[in-house]
């Protein structure tokens, strides 16, 4: 568990700080995670279909930690990039 804990936290602020240093411009989409991890149990009336695979489908999008990930763009400092118009 802490294995996966610490692949949460390292991961977003190595990746987030690679990415801002090559690049002039970051753009970020604004994910809905809520509704990509919601269930497919369904009901009783209506069971749904593919239970596993979505439940294992859910797991690899959390432990991406994206949330962590956009926090730690917001966290990182402006810092007007050279040779840059304005």
């Amino acid at each position: 568990m802490r294995r996966v804990r610490d692949r949460r936290q390292g991961f977003p602020a190595q990746s987030a700080r690679q990415i801002v240093d090559g690049n002039a411009l970051v753009l970020l989409e604004d994910l809905n995670t809520a509704a990509m991890t919601a269930t497919a149990r369904g009901s009783v009336a209506e069971p749904g279909v593919r239970v596993r695979q979505k439940s294992g489908l859910n797991r690899a999008i959390l432990d991406k930690g994206w949330h962590s990930f956009e926090w730690r763009f917001a966290t990182l400092p402006d810092v007007p990039a050279p040779r840059v118009a304005r």
